[in-house]
């Protein structure tokens, strides 16, 4: 009687000792996954910022009257000319926060993006994962500004979540299953700073 006792206890504590084996294994997956998750996206983050960086810089370049140069701005879009085929004509530089359409491909519904248009040709930035984004725009002083002709500076904060949840357990409507990056940066218009 007493072989069977222990006969089953051997079975049930084996069988524990595999099932928590399991879930370790599944829980080194899972946090490895993730881990290797955001240094791509801390990577495409930086790329982003840096590409975005760049582009605002470009504001005011060739341009004569540097007062005129930023043509509208607001949280989601910045408008501005800049001549950067040094042809003598300023092409109109528009930067937006868009939604997604219904034939655009992204899994997380949370997804936006950003769309640069030149003359009025698009071009997406290669980013997914966009949730929020914010331009605030400031004086040679630092002093938050709603006037073009006084922007200088303009900062940007961004978050981005991954294109696919790191949990799909609660489906892919909930944002807390994303792996998530926050990023800012602060862009200094040289080509319209009057010094």
């Amino acid at each position: 009687m007493f072989a069977v006792i222990e006969f089953v206890g051997t079975i049930i504590l084996a069988s524990m000792l595999t099932l928590t084996v399991f879930k370790m294994k599944f829980d080194t997956q899972q946090s490895l996954f993730k881990s290797k998750l955001m240094l791509y996206m801390q990577s495409n983050s930086a790329i982003f910022g840096q590409v975005l960086r760049n582009d605002l810089k470009d504001a005011g370049y060739n341009i004569t009257d540097i007062y005129k140069c930023i043509k509208s701005i607001d949280e989601k879009s910045i408008s501005y000319t800049a001549d950067m085929d040094n042809n003598g004509v300023p092409e109109l530089t528009v930067i937006a926060v868009e939604n997604y359409s219904g034939d655009d491909p992204t899994v997380n519904p949370f997804d936006k993006k950003i769309v640069k248009y030149t003359d009025g040709v698009p071009e997406v930035y290669d980013i997914k994962g966009v949730t929020d984004f914010k331009f605030t725009y400031f004086d040679k002083n630092m002093q938050e500004t709603s006037v073009t002709s006084e922007v200088k500076i303009i900062d940007f904060k961004y978050k981005l979540l991954s294109d696919e949840p790191v949990d799909y357990r609660s489906g892919i409507n909930d944002s807390s299953k994303y792996a998530m990056v926050i990023g800012e940066e602060k862009v200094f218009l040289k080509n319209i700073w009057d010094w």
